[in-house]
């Protein structure tokens, strides 16, 4: 396998999308690792009978390490719900310690005051565990969710001043855009905060290659490498059959500039 600068890894938010698919994918590209969403993961460990407290830093799927984990979203609106779903969500940050990361990523819920609130509550019990657990909490933008703009991101941390160091951000550009966003505005805003970067290109609102779509892909790159960022860039596992050639071209497009 060739060496990774930087650290390229695979998701997909297709939910009919398993993990095993993806890690053959991943094989493929020769990359090192891939982002799972929480359900997927849960599903290939229970059709292999995998034990969830026997998972270490060397599980594999295929022949390549789970490097990433979407846990499940924060959509809570009531007080029975919040109880259920942070409980969940601890859950699945103990999985993705065993499997040696040190995060996991969150969507937010509806975009409206009481989901924000709701999220906020949530926040307050899970940063607290994810202290303990010496993990962090990567807060993913998506749009029309509590977590669309910039100003929900300082509102969080602002809201959270004691338990903020454990929050990050997972920076979709193509999500930022689709919200009326400047993408290079959130990396100039956020310098210290952007912990994973996903990195997909849209025209018309359908996937595009990078640098052939709208949101300015080597103005994004180069911000990032201007705060010397050196985390994962996530690229998305589109359905299609051109699928494998685009990401293809979109490995090589970030192994170039990067």
């Amino acid at each position: 396998m060739e060496p990774d600068a930087p650290d390229i890894q695979l998701y997909t938010d297709d939910p009919t999308v398993g993990a095993h698919q993806l890690a053959v994918v991943v094989e493929r590209l020769r990359l090192r690792g891939f982002h799972v969403a929480w359900p997927a993961l849960r599903a290939w460990l229970l059709a292999e009978n995998v034990d969830v407290s026997e998972l270490t830093s060397e599980f594999r799927i295929g022949r390549r390490c789970v490097s990433g984990i979407d846990a499940t979203p924060i959509t809570a609106e009531s007080d029975d719900h919040l109880e259920r779903q942070t409980d969940d969500i601890y859950m699945q940050m103990q999985v993705a310690r065993r499997l040696g990361l040190d995060s996991v990523s969150i969507v937010g819920g509806r975009r409206n005051a009481v989901a924000f609130d709701y999220l906020l509550a949530a926040l307050t019990k899970l940063t607290l565990l994810a202290e303990r657990a010496d993990m962090r909490i990567c807060l993913r933008n998506a749009i029309d969710t509590a977590l669309e703009q910039p100003d929900d991101f300082h509102r969080v941390v602002a809201s959270l001043p004691a338990q903020s160091r454990q929050l990050t951000i997972d920076f979709d550009a193509a999500a930022f855009h689709q919200a009326v966003v400047n993408p290079c505005d959130v990396i100039r805003a956020f310098p210290r905060r952007i912990a994973r970067v996903r990195l997909t290109d849209i025209a018309a609102g359908q996937p595009a290659t990078l640098g052939d779509g709208e949101i300015n892909a080597p103005a994004v790159i180069e911000g990032l490498t201007g705060i010397v960022y050196n985390g994962p860039i996530l690229l998305r596992l589109e359905p299609g059959p051109d699928a494998l050639d685009r990401l293809q071209r979109d490995v090589l497009f970030v192994r170039e500039r990067f």
